[in-house]
């Protein structure tokens, strides 16, 4: 193998296992937490569209509602 090839390999196994070493020590946010950030909001920030972004393909996704199943957990449609 070349290499040359394997040094933007490497840059990229690396940046790889850096990020995931980063979000795995993080809690995920409960919607306790939500409500209290969501409480913050300015009147104007209130009416604006939910979104979501997704780190990975660095995207901003609507939400287009919440489910709440009686037997499952609540979740966000996007």
């Amino acid at each position: 193998m070349n290499p040359f090839i394997l040094i933007p390999w490497s840059l990229l196994t690396h940046t790889f296992d850096s990020l995931h070493a980063e979000k795995s020590h993080l809690t995920p946010m409960t919607y306790l937490d939500l409500l209290t950030t969501i409480q913050n909001f300015s009147e104007e920030e209130l009416l604006l569209p939910v979104k979501c972004y997704d780190e990975d393909c660095e995207e901003f996704v609507p939400v287009f509602r919440v489910e709440s199943e009686p037997c499952d957990d609540p979740y966000l449609v996007i």
